[in-house]
């Protein structure tokens, strides 16, 4: 096991939005809203309307939201649709720093799944948003520029979203250390 991949998971594992400063709750709100509004004027460009025709032939049925659309998919197929939403317009919030747009892969991740299970709680969303952010960011810093020519979402929005999703669905540290290891 990556020990940096240990020490990510406990750090994802252990953020509550109730220990923080009321200014990452309200960017938290913020992030949110602003990945929202994105997917809401997004969903009617090209990738999500192919995507919600091609959903039922290439997943079949399911039980997870397909955003703005009444419809429902199976997890991945509506995760899919659903960050093409957020990021279909390019309206999504960017960090200038990371060069990337982290609400595309970690809001989607966290609303698609909080709204296939049970009990989950405002708090758990805004906690899981912040981790995945978090990790994302700090990963995304911590690349080398002088080694990468080109930095975008695409290498490190995987980090993010699975840290999101393993504070969301509260796995355990051995097991978000191995997906941060996959990501």
């Amino acid at each position: 096991m990556d020990y940096l991949a240990e020490l990510l998971a406990e750090h994802a594992l252990s953020i509550d939005v109730t220990t923080l400063d009321a200014n990452v709750c309200d960017a938290s709100l913020r992030c949110l809203f602003d990945a929202l509004t994105a997917a809401m004027a997004g969903q009617g460009a090209a990738g999500p309307v192919v995507a919600r025709k091609a959903l039922p032939l290439l997943y079949g049925s399911g039980a997870s939201p397909v955003w703005f659309s009444g419809k429902t998919a199976p997890l991945l197929g509506a995760l899919l649709h659903n960050g093409l939403c957020t990021s279909a317009l390019d309206l999504d919030d960017g960090n200038r720093l990371a060069r990337g747009h982290p609400g595309a892969s970690v809001i989607p991740a966290v609303l698609t799944l909080a709204a296939t299970r049970g009990g989950t709680t405002v708090h758990d969303i805004l906690s899981s948003i912040i981790a995945g952010y978090d990790v994302g960011l700090r990963i995304a810093a911590a690349q080398r520029l002088e080694a990468i020519p080109t930095r975008q979402t695409g290498r490190w929005a995987a980090f993010a979203a699975c840290a999101a999703a393993g504070r969301l669905l509260k796995v355990s540290q051995l097991h978000l250390a191995q997906g941060l290891s996959i990501a």
